[in-house]
């Protein structure tokens, strides 16, 4: 048996036992359990490459919980979109070349709803009904409509009608099937439910028993499409490079403090030229500040070196690889550089904390050998570690500050011209208290956090919002036990999550 049937079989025994708490969503009582949820985002949409026309892309995901496998799990769904532009230049437009809902092994699963979605820094977001029908033994639903309808709307019928076809397993955000644009020009895409011409709808899905409820959705969702860096710097060549700052999610809850929050920085560069548009210098002016003064909030100098291999306290390094709970390590550029042991990182490696509310970073190749910076999306740069001794937000921004008189941030191309990036600063986190088995960190332990668990452990789902929060049972480790655990306490007098 498959691992994806072992999930399924595994994960609707386990919420099976939930039945008897008799709970209902509130919006539709045929909805039972949590509330289902469909969530439309965009997945593509600032600064698009290359000229028009772009293909944009929104996923439809699906939040779904089954109480009762027998009855409670998808057999249908029916899905009425209608859509606006703001500007009718653009032509927005759902095209059936690029939106088929072909599935393996098929032709043309590029441009098929189902199809799994790229990551650049992790691996791809696996689409469920693709994933069924990669298997081969006919679980995939037979019926499978999209009604593009022309013009501003377009409905899409997922309906189990084969004697095989697998019931929609229960879990958080499974990527049900993702939308395609096409875009002549930059433009506002908004996107809610309808009616169109059918009679049903707007937002149907149907249980196993054939009983009919409209989940909940996060519509009308709008995303704005830039097809060109804005205010580009005239020296930087090409596409916008940009350096992007972002708290590394795992640390944003936490058990008890003092704790270390990390923020990893990230650096975009496209090269037309690579002998000329690498990046062969950076510097970057910050400040901060912390909204709770008793948090104390420090870049200590004990957590944050500029040591690469092989020199000691890499753990320490603001060059460290980054772990991950549920994808591979996220690699850092320099420390990969540097673990051949050719001299290919940069000698200049300068981080000054300057105390208070600032701090400023200096990377340069001044060594012959050095390599410079590779074209790259989101490429991780460094990593600046705070540490805080109460719940806060940490807010990080460019600003002028004596020792390199600089600013803003300032790249510089190998024939040694500077050019201001784009950045994503002011940045800001929150870090906050959370709980053991509280996975989702909504400061609740409930069916959600058991449902979060399982699209974790087995669906390449989001990981907890701490280690320890998916950690129930103090086990160091995040397994199966976790979510017995869990039913235990919620629905068979068993012990509360901790240690």
């Amino acid at each position: 048996m498959s691992n994806y049937l072992v999930f399924c079989l595994t994960g609707l025994l386990l919420l099976g036992v939930t039945g008897s708490a008799g709970a209902q969503c509130p919006e539709d009582w045929h909805d039972p359990g949590e509330c289902d949820t469909l969530y439309v985002e965009c997945y593509d949409s600032s600064f698009m490459e290359g000229p028009p026309p772009w293909q944009v892309r929104f996923p439809l995901l699906v939040t779904n919980d089954i109480p009762d496998p027998v009855r409670d799990s998808i057999s249908a769904m029916l899905i009425e979109l209608c859509f606006t532009s703001s500007n009718p230049d653009a032509n927005a437009l759902i095209e059936a070349v690029h939106n088929n809902v072909n599935l393996y092994p098929f032709p043309d699963l590029s441009n098929s709803i189902f199809r799994h979605l790229p990551g650049m820094d992790d691996p791809q977001i696996h689409n469920w009904m693709m994933d069924l029908s990669e298997q081969e033994m006919g679980l995939e639903w037979d019926t499978r409509v999209l009604d593009l309808g022309g013009g501003t709307h377009f409905w899409f019928r997922p309906v189990r009608t084969g004697p095989q076809d697998q019931g929609f397993c229960g879990g958080s955000r499974i990527l049900l099937a993702s939308i395609t644009f096409t875009l002549d020009d930059t433009t506002t895409i908004c996107i809610d439910t309808c009616h169109s011409p059918i009679p049903e709808g707007p937002l149907d899905f149907a249980t196993a028993w054939v009983e009919v409820y409209t989940p909940r959705h996060n519509m009308p969702y709008c995303a704005t499409v830039v097809g060109q860096c804005p205010d580009q710097h005239p020296n930087d060549p090409g596409d916008c490079d940009s350096f992007h700052v972002d708290v590394y999610p795992a640390d944003q809850y936490q058990l008890s403090f003092p704790a270390h929050v990390r923020f990893p920085m990230r650096v975009t560069n496209d090269i037309p030229d690579p002998y000329i548009d690498s990046i062969a210098g950076i510097v970057v002016p910050f400040c901060f500040a912390s909204s709770n003064p008793a948090a104390n909030a420090v870049i200590d100098p004990n957590h944050n070196n500029t040591n690469v291999y092989p020199l000691s306290d890499l753990n320490q390094s603001i060059f460290r690889h980054l772990p991950s709970m549920e994808y591979p390590t996220e690699r850092n550029l320099m420390m990969d550089l540097s673990e051949p042991g050719l001299g290919l990182e940069w000698d200049t490696r300068i981080l000054d904390l300057g105390g208070g509310a600032h701090f400023w970073m200096s990377l340069v190749p001044t060594g012959t050998p050095d390599q410079r910076f590779p074209g790259g999306s989101r490429v991780l740069t460094v990593t600046a570690t705070f540490t805080v001794e109460d719940t806060t937000t940490v807010c990080i921004d460019t600003c002028f500050w004596p020792p390199g008189g600089w600013s803003v941030i300032r790249f510089t191309r190998s024939d040694a011209v500077t050019y201001s990036p784009q950045f994503t600063m002011p940045y800001c986190a929150s870090v906050e208290l959370s709980e053991r088995g509280d996975a989702t960190g909504d400061g609740v332990v409930n069916i959600a956090d058991v449902m979060y668990m399982i699209n974790y452990l087995y669906r390449s789902g989001p990981p907890p919002v701490s280690f320890e929060a998916g950690d129930a049972n103090c086990d160091d480790d995040h397994s199966l036990l976790d979510i017995v655990f869990l039913i235990n306490y919620l629905y068979k007098g068993g012990p509360p999550p901790g240690c």
